[in-house]
């Protein structure tokens, strides 16, 4: 997947800990039934904002939270799922730490779409760990090892 396009990652958990990888027309055409879906989206990628607004079926609300230029961490339940906002320390080569990078989720019982606008390594590490079949096996689980993860990575800095 390129990031260009906006899909960094896009994947149906098996609910095992591992995942089936997913590519933009699959993304389009999934469905509730074909299991947990998790899409990982560049916020500048050049498919991100459309594929929100026309097939996303989320709310103007919520797309709008998902790539606002400039964002608060926050938690917010609407309708059916939650908006988050987190944060995490910028670990990109030459950034500093403490320029902290967001990433906006959304999750509801069937699926969670992260945006980020900047890399973040803890969205590397639990792409890996479902990659070898030990990651998260549900999205509530995908959400604590998300916000878990950031929190690691973050330890050390403040320290």
């Amino acid at each position: 997947m390129s990031d260009s396009d906006g899909l960094i990652n896009a994947c149906i958990l098996d609910g095992k800990g591992g995942a089936r990888d997913l590519d933009w027309g699959e993304v389009e055409d999934w469905s509730a039934a074909e299991g947990l879906k998790w899409m990982h989206l560049d916020r500048n990628g050049t498919r991100t904002e459309q594929w929100l607004r026309q097939k996303s079926g989320l709310d103007d609300i919520v797309i709008d939270a998902l790539i606002a230029p400039e964002t608060r961490p926050r938690v917010a339940s609407i309708g059916a799922g939650m908006l988050l906002t987190l944060r995490g320390v910028n670990l990109n080569p030459g950034a500093e730490p403490d320029d902290m990078v967001s990433l906006r989720i959304w999750v509801d019982g069937t699926r969670l779409i992260s945006v980020r606008l900047r890399r973040l390594k803890a969205i590397s590490d639990i792409t890996e760990s479902l990659e070898a079949g030990n990651g998260p096996k549900d999205i509530g689980a995908l959400v604590a090892v998300i916000a878990s993860r950031l929190a690691q990575r973050i330890s050390p800095v403040i320290e």
